[in-house]
């Protein structure tokens, strides 16, 4: 699936831009792809703190010459740029990553937005020997389950070329790798039983993800 995307963009003359929500794989998929291609990665684009307009990241990515990859992760941008889909989609192929176990994903998100919402520490690489969390010590609360699944929806808006599921995909071309923690993450909620009521029984529908 990661040549056929390749492939496609090369074949088009567009760039690739990953559409995805907090702690799905974007960035390893975006330098994936990247390596794959002998592109260029401007990882992650359109940061709220960091970009003033979000469109400038976009006209960036468009006008790249060279094969160029990245990815738009946070929710506000992705609020701003939803009011011209057209205008992305002309010069960048589109893919979105999803997770299956949302109840792990709101987990790793929670938790990062928790011990660094600042980002400054890094989201990725994380070893067991740093959790900074125990069982049952952090309540999640309806507003953030809320969010979470607005994240989920939003990504269908930009009507992704591709959607892709991180539980069915390897990554060998990265340095990213899967984040490790000192037990169950979701646990460290002191109402897992509400989170899971909530998100455990979120499924896509048949033929949602195409991977092959």
């Amino acid at each position: 699936m990661y040549q056929t995307i390749v492939d496609l963009a090369m074949q088009k003359n567009k760039n690739i831009l990953v559409i995805a929500s907090p702690r799905s794989g974007s960035h390893a998929l975006s330098a994936e792809l990247c390596a794959l291609g002998n592109g260029k990665n401007l990882a992650e684009i359109c940061m709220v703190g960091y970009c003033k307009n979000p469109w400038d990241d976009i006209d960036k990515l468009s006008i790249s010459t060279k094969l160029t990859t990245a990815q738009i992760v946070q929710l506000t941008p992705k609020l701003l740029l939803a009011e011209n889909v057209d205008r992305i989609k002309q010069q960048n192929i589109i893919v979105n990553i999803r997770r299956r176990d949302k109840v792990a994903q709101f987990a790793s998100w929670i938790y990062f937005r928790v011990n660094d919402p600042t980002g400054l520490h890094g989201w990725h690489n994380h070893n067991a020997a740093k959790t900074k969390v125990k069982p049952n010590s952090v309540t999640a609360s309806a507003a953030d389950i809320a969010q979470f699944k607005l994240e989920q929806m939003l990504d269908d808006y930009f009507l992704p070329d591709f959607n892709l599921c991180y539980e069915d995909l390897t990554f060998t071309q990265t340095t990213f790798r899967k984040n490790e923690f000192a037990f169950y993450l979701p646990e460290m909620f002191s109402n897992l039983h509400y989170v899971k009521q909530q998100l455990e029984s979120w499924q896509y529908s048949a033929g949602h993800f195409r991977n092959d």
